[in-house]
């Protein structure tokens, strides 16, 4: 806590060459407050066949902010040396970063991930990166990142964030995460009460696959504001995003301190993209929520639920080079409430 005295030339933390690293408690392996820390290469990397087996989260800062000049918070495996596990059991996110300055309308003003051109420089790269080998290839019942608590992957609480690359990406892995379904603002991926203007994606996926065990894989409240440049997500090379017992996105408009400014996605191009012509599966089975409207787009027809005021407006190219990839849908794909905004490929 306090001024961390923190510039590094390589990774904040690495675990390397089969190593093991179990937590001992269920309190935060890394804890930052009122901290900077600066790195120039992942903030955490777990490789070359290394497992971090955790009781409770990976990463929690508070006032903090972290410096990534080019890689990623969390790297979990690399395609020249190998894959590598992180499993987790804690009902609090694996990694959690808040700011605490907001401004006039109640959104986080404190950049506490971005990259080191500048103090508005954006992240370059993904927020987390999995990446195995090609061979033997992505195996489900092994996953890379495997959460069985209801915490989920991400959190960003009352903060700005910009980046010019997608939260996630995964190459020749698979990452299992558990939600809760009774809660469905606490998503795989959560961002409450933030700015974020400019993101380059949500899921980029490459022969592999997420999978998410109740509740959202997605979720937006407390009036953040985020805007995609691109797709949200984008498969390829026979990839698969899978959502049981929850939607791919759910939003929740309320804005306390400005109900004027209600939550807000705006995804510029697709929601989904596909790299390849077949194979790849988008699996959406939410049964507790049906739709109430859908929208289709290049011949896919996805259901949506709006409820209290929320609504959802698409262009012509919502659902981008479909082939003959596969979708299945049960209930709402995407759910929103008390006034939330969705566009894609259109303004909200």
């Amino acid at each position: 806590t306090g001024a961390f005295p923190g510039s590094y030339s390589g990774d904040f933390l690495r675990v390397k060459n089969s190593a093991y690293l179990q937590s001992a408690s269920a309190d935060p392996l890394l804890q930052l407050s009122g901290s900077t820390v600066t790195t120039a290469g992942r903030f955490v990397s777990v490789d070359e066949f290394s497992t971090v087996d955790l009781l409770g989260p990976l990463l929690n800062a508070t006032n903090t902010t972290i410096i990534l000049s080019d890689g990623p918070l969390l790297q979990v495996g690399n395609q020249a040396d190998g894959g590598a596990y992180v499993t987790g059991v804690s009902n609090s996110p694996l990694l959690s970063v808040a700011g605490v300055n907001l401004d006039g309308d109640g959104l986080g003003m404190d950049r506490v991930l971005r990259g080191t051109a500048s103090p508005t420089a954006p992240l370059t790269a993904p927020i987390i990166n999995v990446e195995s080998p090609a061979t033997p290839g992505p195996n489900e019942a092994s996953p890379n990142i495997n959460l069985v608590g209801t915490g989920g992957l991400l959190k960003i609480d009352k903060a700005l964030l910009e980046a010019t690359a997608p939260v996630v990406a995964a190459l020749n892995s698979v990452i299992n995460v558990k939600g809760d379904s009774a809660d469905l603002t606490k998503g795989a991926l959560h961002f409450n009460q933030s700015n974020v203007p400019s993101l380059g994606g949500g899921v980029w996926l490459d022969n592999s696959v997420l999978k998410v065990n109740n509740g959202p894989l997605l979720s937006l409240t407390g009036g953040t504001q985020m805007t995609v440049n691109g797709d949200f997500a984008y498969l390829t090379n026979a990839s698969k995003i899978w959502v049981q017992n929850g939607p791919m996105i759910f939003l929740d408009g309320t804005n306390t301190v400005n109900p004027a400014k209600p939550t807000t996605l705006s995804i510029t191009g697709g929601l989904v993209n596909f790299g390849t012509s077949s194979g790849n599966q988008v699996i959406i089975n939410n049964p507790a929520t049906s739709s109430n409207g859908s929208f289709t787009s290049s011949g896919v027809t996805v259901p949506v639920r709006m409820d209290s005021g929320a609504t959802i407006n698409t262009g012509t190219s919502a659902i981008k080079n479909p082939g003959t990839n596969t979708f299945s849908f049960t209930g709402a794909a995407i759910h929103g409430v008390n006034g939330a905004k969705v566009g894609i490929n259109a303004a909200p």
